[in-house]
């Protein structure tokens, strides 16, 4: 049995926890805002809608909108995983240097 305080057994059981649906979830939430500023030039969908002076800005408020949702959807999750596994990436960075 691995000792519940090592770096190994931690990890195990943030994977456990983060398993790949709440990954799934989180990375779809992440790809509109991947979408939002993988545009052609020729073929800017914000641009066409709102003109080219406001296209910054409409993409600016848009971007923290869905930063915004993606927080308000995991919030619970996030909360959670950082409350059972506190400062766990701290000892993960603590222990590459090390090596």
């Amino acid at each position: 049995m691995k000792d519940k305080n090592s770096l190994e057994y931690k990890l195990e059981k943030a994977i456990e926890f983060w398993d790949l649906k709440k990954l799934t979830q989180m990375l779809c939430d992440f790809y509109d805002i991947y979408e939002l500023f993988d545009v052609d030039k020729d073929n800017d969908w914000i641009k066409n809608e709102v003109g080219e002076e406001n296209t910054t800005n409409v993409r600016f408020v848009r971007m923290i909108y869905l930063i915004s949702r993606i927080a308000d959807h995991h919030t619970g999750d996030l909360a959670i995983f950082k409350s059972q596994f506190p400062k766990l990436w701290e000892k993960m960075e603590k222990m590459d240097k090390k090596e």
